[in-house]
């Protein structure tokens, strides 16, 4: 199997897994243990993902064969799907200091996640992640593009387990 057939074949089975996954975590048959632990996997697998970019990008800077603006390119959408995933919780986890400090009280996540702002920003940077991920060098291309769209589902169900 060609490297390029086998990298297509690892891309649709993670893209299947985080569509059943975010089938099931909304769906009214699931039991609330197996929602939260496809929760927690897919917050696992996006952190896997972006730091498998993140090491492929550092051996990528090595090769003088693939042009600098392949290499930059891939870079911005390593950072833009990073962006993506650490605003929501940068701003949960800010809310939640914020909201602490203020009523000295138990703290209600959805209080503190404004979801009309953040998401919007996330799932934008996750788009720009994707076209700058396309255009990637192909050893950084399966990480960038998989882990936007790893970043897309999570998003997505961000709500679900929130709220």
């Amino acid at each position: 199997m060609k490297r390029s057939k086998k990298e297509i074949a690892i891309a649709v089975a993670i893209v299947v897994f985080f569509y059943l996954s975010l089938r099931a975590q909304h769906a009214r048959w699931a039991p609330e243990p197996v929602k939260e632990t496809l929760a927690y996997t897919d917050l696992l697998a996006v952190v896997g993902l972006n730091v498998a970019g993140w090491w492929a990008a550092s051996r990528m800077s090595q090769d003088a064969n693939t042009a600098r603006w392949r290499k930059r390119a891939g870079l911005i959408g390593l950072v833009a799907n990073t962006l993506a995933i650490a605003l929501p919780f940068a701003a949960f986890l800010y809310g939640v200091y914020v909201d602490h400090l203020i009523s000295r009280g138990p703290v209600n996540a959805s209080d503190v996640l404004d979801l009309g702002f953040v998401i919007p920003v996330s799932l934008a940077l996750v788009a720009f992640g994707l076209v700058a991920g396309a255009i990637a060098p192909s050893r950084l291309r399966l990480a960038v593009v998989v882990g936007g769209l790893a970043s897309f589902f999570v998003l997505v169900a961000i709500p679900a387990p929130i709220l």
